[in-house]
């Protein structure tokens, strides 16, 4: 069961404080201990990738496993991940802690072990999914 009291907008809140007090930086060790990704979302920045370079691009790579995901989950909406506060699976539940926070060690193309011209798929994502303070963010770490 996923539950959200957030309406779906096409932009991300970057004040969103999942719990009281001051927002911090998370990671695997900080604060969360899963790493959700969802295909749909990974999809869609594939499909801007091609968009934005109709040409091709050498090492071209935009896969799940280049987020370094714990969980990955598919739904019919891109990036409806922002909206979860909690999920359930099983008689686990587990509670949002935050966006994470993305670095450039996206840029690997795990096929072929070198990294994917022109900063991508990191450039394309900059340009939709940057949060001013935060950084630019791309699935959700969990607790």
């Amino acid at each position: 069961m996923i539950r959200s009291p957030w309406k779906r907008t096409n932009k991300l809140d970057g004040n969103r404080i999942i719990y009281g007090g001051k927002d911090e930086s998370k990671s695997y060790t900080t604060g969360a201990s899963f790493h959700l990704i969802n295909r749909s979302s990974v999809d869609e920045l594939r499909q801007r990738v091609k968009d934005k370079y109709p040409e091709g691009l050498a090492n071209f790579m935009v896969e799940c496993e280049q987020f370094r995901p714990n969980i990955i989950i598919d739904t019919k909406e891109s990036f409806s991940e922002d909206l979860f506060t909690e999920m359930r699976v099983g008689s686990c539940l587990f509670r949002n802690v935050g966006p994470a926070v993305r670095c450039n060690a996206i840029r690997v193309n795990y096929d072929k072990h070198c990294r994917v011209d022109e900063g991508e798929p990191y450039s394309t994502l900059s340009s939709f999914r940057k949060i001013p303070e935060l950084g630019i963010v791309f699935g959700m770490f969990y607790q």
